[in-house]
């Protein structure tokens, strides 16, 4: 980046968050945004919650990591409910925003295990994690699902800078590899650590994973934030929500949903929200 864009980029990252979101949505703002910089990934110093950060990214799809207003509701979540110490594991960790958040607040004391499948993206997330210099997070090339073995990844091309997105179970057209998987009840036996927290943002896989964590759900009892693909608008309908709701947890809608929809999911016992 040349010296002139970040120190822009430096000064827009000192405005106070509540203001950065509503600037970004000035019809003009982003096309501007976008121009100023060439369509290629590279390193940026990120805003708050990850100030001190850095991620090789691509500007014109991530420009929210740089600034610190990417899907701020479960940033907010995240904050709320994961504690230092605990174990956390990212199930669709892409290029590692969530990853880095995760890893933060948990501390040193704490641990991350991070999943994702696509090699190409997987490579970026090996990478941002290094520019951070986190000991305590461990990566792995792998799916999460509801059964061990190889399973058949759909690749699109939405952020080719990025690596290629990846669908599991997705009968749409397109090229397709073959990735392990696993089921977290697995990876995570009898005489593991308990788990604590669970982000995932898995392309529609979500109820599929739930269903391979059934023994996690039922004894570590951790707080979950989880992305819903195909709610369309009504979340409670969706079959990871009706999952969660069998597994004795409190679930909660973050923010407004739309084609997709992040949920909270709380065991009662905790007293979580309804």
């Amino acid at each position: 980046m040349n010296a002139g864009l970040a120190a822009l980029v430096w000064l827009l990252q000192k405005v106070p968050s509540r203001w950065r979101r509503p600037v970004g949505r000035i019809p003009g703002v982003r096309t501007l945004a976008d121009s100023l910089y060439p369509h290629r990934p590279d390193v940026f110093a990120l805003a708050k919650p990850l100030e001190g950060h850095r991620m090789r990214l691509h500007w014109g799809s991530r420009k929210g990591f740089v600034f610190g207003t990417w899907e701020p509701h479960v940033v907010e979540a995240i904050q709320r409910v994961l504690r230092p110490g605990q174990l956390a594991v990212d199930v669709g960790a892409h290029v590692g925003y969530f990853t880095l958040l995760l890893a933060k607040q948990v501390g040193p004391s704490g641990e991350v295990v991070a999943f994702e499948p696509n090699p190409n993206i997987f490579e970026i997330l090996k990478e941002n994690v290094a520019l951070n210099g986190y000991r305590n997070v461990i990566l792995e090339n792998k799916a999460v699902a509801d059964q061990a073995g190889q399973v058949e990844l759909r690749l699109s091309s939405r952020l080719p800078q990025e690596g290629i997105d990846s669908i599991i179970s997705d009968p749409g057209p397109g090229p397709r590899i073959k990735v392990l998987a696993v089921r977290l009840d697995d990876y995570f036996g009898s005489g593991s650590n308990r788990v604590g927290f669970v982000k995932m943002d898995i392309e529609g896989a979500e109820a599929l994973a739930l269903e391979g964590m059934s023994r996690i759900l039922a004894v570590h009892r951790p707080s979950l934030v989880i992305e819903l693909h195909g709610a369309d608008g009504c979340a409670e309908k969706h079959p990871a929500f009706s999952k969660l709701k069998e597994a004795g947890y409190e679930v909660s809608v973050l923010g407004v949903p739309d084609i997709t929809a992040h949920i909270l999911a709380e065991p009662k016992h905790t007293g979580g929200q309804s």
